[in-house]
């Protein structure tokens, strides 16, 4: 193991000075080598020969073997090794296993990784965007109840801690537009049309789209209402209250060359 670790330390050092590709090939075989041994069973692996072998094996797209090996990995690790590779193997748990659809168990190892390793290179880089995409994505799998699950409420408040402007805010278009798909128009308008126009000084690209689509949810709502005359009426008189807002923004949207707000609030408008 200590000469395999070596080559890999080597050639990976090599690689990162140069980026000559023939010692980025000498990584990837190590690591391969070390993932067949992994798999094999054959020798005693440390957290550090498990997390090589892991890379290995998803160097060779063997997903679910290198899912289970970084999970070892990062059961084994020990000591020195803790700091160094648990945020990385947490980071490839979540990746992968978004990869491989288990949304909601790639939202607890990003979760893991914001509680313990939040000032890590890997979770500042990345890992933070991972986190909010796979949480709206178990909560979108799950329909109208993950958006009202209370551990899904939690681990989405533990994602908008650690994400600022669009990737924050990505996720809250998503869940106002799941709102509107189920019906629920008020609680759709209402979370659209809490999304800022910047998120602590970092802009937010949504905004006008997201205003946009909030106030044409009036629309949605008139035409569902069916033959509820008392209900059209309603509906129809707070689109009328909100008509100047909704132009104003397709004014400002046109100004920005926003079309995609544009034409949200133009199809509301018209």
């Amino acid at each position: 193991m200590a000469v395999i670790h070596a080559v890999i330390s080597k050639y990976d050092k090599l690689f990162k000075e140069s980026k000559v590709d023939k010692y980025r090939a000498f990584v990837i075989d190590a690591r391969k080598a070390l993932g067949r041994v992994s798999s094999s069973g054959s020798a005693a692996l440390s957290g550090r020969d498990y997390y090589q072998a892991a890379i290995g094996l998803k160097s060779e797209l063997k997903l679910k073997e290198a899912l289970k090996a970084f999970q070892t990995a990062l059961a084994k690790l020990a000591g020195s090794e803790v700091e160094e590779y648990a945020p990385l193997c947490l980071n490839e748990i979540g990746e992968l296993s978004f990869i491989l659809d288990r949304f909601d168990e790639a939202a607890v190892a990003f979760s893991e990784l914001a509680e313990h390793h939040a000032a890590s290179k890997i979770f500042r880089s990345k890992a933070a965007t991972s986190f909010a995409a796979s949480v709206d994505k178990a909560k979108r799998v799950l329909g109208e109840s993950g958006s009202a699950h209370a551990g899904y409420a939690e681990l989405t408040a533990k994602a908008d801690q650690f994400s600022l402007g669009d990737t924050k805010f990505q996720v809250k278009m998503s869940e106002a537009g799941q709102f509107e798909e189920q019906g629920n128009f008020a609680k759709a308008r209402e979370s659209f049309l809490a999304i800022p126009e910047d998120d602590q000084g970092v802009p937010v690209s949504y905004y006008l789209r997201a205003q946009a689509r909030g106030l044409s949810t009036y629309v949605r709502e008139y035409e569902t209402a069916g033959n509820d005359a008392a209900k059209r009426t309603a509906i129809l008189k707070a689109f009328q209250e909100n008509a100047a807002k909704l132009q104003a923004v397709l004014d400002e949207a046109l100004e920005k060359k926003d079309l995609r707000a544009s034409g949200a609030a133009a199809l509301g408008l018209g």
